[in-house]
């Protein structure tokens, strides 16, 4: 396919993702820094904060219920973009936990699950998707890092007040964006039905949640510490950033590498591959004041390619695997067994193990876990395809 055709279909969606993620790295980040300068101590920022992970695992559900019973997929992500540029601006105007904690988990409920709706308009609007995924993804980074970039230097300037009302215009504007995307799966029937057992329909179903799941356990729970142990160490926050910037240049050499070759590896390679970058990554993380920083930077690099590989696969078994009435609800529910199931256990363990192992000898163990399942992650998709074909 023509590049130059290929980004000037995608250019919305490149829009959309570029501004939504450049809100999100000069808004979130700074979210318990401002709760404590209201007046809370961290455990009750903290406490806050976990009303946004309570929203998003609801809001999975809901969000993607409700695209596939409207049948209008784009009108509900702009709607949910555009609302929770209001709650960032709405969290300025009132103070104490239940406060932020309310208004929390109503940006978690809008804002977090928008990606999978967002790619499900991908993968059905635009032809090729898969190479359009790649393309799209990079600027996602690109704004990501362009916001870490920029917000530090805001807040300093100009405070809190600004720093918040530019996320929430960065939100708008994906929201605006959203008009120049497909409309989905349309709006043929008035009311849809959607028959939510189908997100259990057969055994890759399953695999796709599992795997969602494990992914959620070792990536979440390791790199959740990354900024801790980084510390915990004697290094600053500013390394820590510096090392997350370099992982994110290895997605962006990713999703390259992925545009030209994606045909050309499966699915539970995909999946295998990703897990074992992540390992590599963690390893790179243990390794820090042992082996020389150049080396520790390659590593981080590769082992950031990681992510990419995940998601594309995971995007490509769920536009195969499920009819079009659940497509959103499947696309958002692989994220809740990521985020909400995975995440929660694998933070929580991982958190109880570094009290007792200490970081150095957690990172060296999550890298055998993310290696070891990856090797279930590949089995489990392989035998779900057998066992498919032969049902």
């Amino acid at each position: 396919m023509n590049m130059g055709k290929l980004k000037q279909k995608s250019a919305p969606y490149c829009l959309f993702i570029l501004v939504f993620y450049l809100a999100e790295a000069i808004f979130l980040p700074y979210v318990v820094m401002y709760l404590t300068e209201t007046g809370m101590t961290t455990a009750q920022a903290s406490l806050a904060y976990s009303g946004m992970n309570i929203g998003a695992i609801i809001g999975g559900l809901g969000l993607g219920y409700c695209a596939d019973r409207t049948r209008n997929p784009r009108g509900t992500l702009a709607c949910a973009v555009v609302l929770s540029a209001g709650l960032i601006l709405l969290l300025r105007l009132g103070t104490g936990v239940a406060f932020g904690a309310a208004v929390l988990f109503l940006f978690g409920f809008l804002e977090q699950p928008d990606i999978d709706l967002f790619d499900n308009l991908l993968v059905q609007n635009v032809k090729n998707w898969e190479k359009a995924f790649s393309v799209v993804h990079s600027f996602g980074n690109l704004g990501y890092v362009l916001g870490l970039l920029i917000a530090g230097g805001m807040l300093t300037a100009y405070g809190y007040g600004w720093l918040f009302a530019a996320a929430a215009v960065m939100l708008v504007i994906s929201g605006i964006s959203c008009a120049g995307m497909g409309s989905g799966c349309g709006r043929q029937e008035k009311k849809n039905k959607v028959p939510l057992r189908a997100l259990f329909r057969n055994h890759m179903s399953v695999a796709i949640y599992l795997v969602s799941f494990l992914w959620g356990v070792i990536e979440t729970g390791t790199l959740a510490f990354a900024t801790k142990y980084y510390t915990d160490l004697g290094y600053t926050a500013s390394y820590a950033a510096m090392m997350i910037s370099i992982a994110i240049a290895g997605q962006v050499l990713s999703y390259t590498w992925l545009y030209r070759n994606q045909e050309k590896v499966s699915q539970p390679m995909l999946c295998f591959g990703g897990f074992a970058l992540l390992a590599l990554r963690i390893i790179s993380m243990a390794l820090v004041g042992i082996f020389p920083q150049a080396v520790l930077v390659v590593m981080a690099c590769l082992g950031g390619a990681c992510t990419p590989l995940i998601n594309l696969a995971l995007v490509q078994m769920v536009s195969e695997n499920f009819p079009v009435e659940v497509s959103n609800s499947a696309q958002t529910f692989k994220t809740i067994a990521y985020r909400g199931a995975g995440g929660s256990l694998g933070s929580y363990l991982f958190g109880l193990c570094y009290g007792l192992m200490g970081g150095q000898k957690l990172m060296l163990l999550g890298a055998v876990v993310s290696f070891a399942l990856g090797l279930v992650a590949l089995a489990a998709i392989r035998l779900a395809k057998s066992l498919d074909r032969y049902s």
